[in-house]
C-alpha cells in the first residue's frame, strides 16, 4: 500500500497578536492572571505529486508512575489507587515521501522526507476499526493536516 497526491507542510506556533490575559485558579485556590498565548496553523512548505509509504507503525501504552520519589530519595504514594494510573494507547509512525513511485524503487533509502507522525492519535480501541495497524496508519496519515488530498495507491 501507497499514497500519492499533494502535501502541504503545516507546523503549530504561537500567536502572540491574540494573547490575552486570564484569571486563573491555582490548585491552592490562590487566583493569579496570566497571559495565554494560543497557537495557530502556519503553512511551511508543499509537495506535489509524491509518493507516500509507511515505513514503520508502533503502538505504546502511556502510563505514569503512582509512587514518586522526593528529594531525599524515599518514594512517596502520590494518593492514587493501584491500577489508576494507565494511561490511553497511541499510535506513532514514520513515512517516507518520494518524489515519485519509480524514486521510490529506484532508490528507497534516498526520500525527500522521512517524518515521524507529529502528533500521536490516541486509540480508544485496541481493534483498529477491524484493520492491521498499518492500514490504520495509512488512514490516520489521510487525516492529518496537509495530508488530505493523498489517495491510495
Amino acid at each position: 500500500m501507497a499514497l500519492r497526491g499533494n502535501i502541504e507542510f503545516w507546523k503549530k506556533e504561537p500567536d502572540i497578536e491574540n494573547s490575552y490575559v486570564e484569571t486563573i485558579v491555582e490548585p491552592d485556590g490562590k487566583e493569579v492572571e496570566g497571559t495565554i498565548i494560543p497557537e495557530k496553523w502556519v503553512k511551511t512548505g508543499e509537495e506535489t505529486d509524491v509518493f507516500v509509504i509507511i515505513r514503520m507503525a508502533s503502538i505504546h501504552m502511556q502510563d505514569y508512575d503512582r509512587l514518586v520519589m522526593d528529594e531525599n530519595g524515599n518514594y512517596n504514594d502520590v494518593g492514587l489507587e493501584r491500577g489508576s494510573t494507565k494511561g490511553p494507547y497511541t499510535i506513532i509512525y514514520r513515512y517516507n515521501i518520494y518524489e515519485s513511485e519509480s524514486k521510490r524503487h529506484d532508490r528507497f533509502y534516498d526520500p525527500l522526507y522521512e517524518l515521524d507522525s507529529e502528533f500521536h492519535t490516541t486509540l480508544t480501541d485496541l481493534s483498529l476499526d477491524g484493520k492491521n495497524i498499518m492500514h490504520y496508519a495509512y488512514d490516520d496519515l489521510k487525516k492529518k493536516k496537509g495530508f488530505e488530498n493523498l489517495t491510495n495507491v
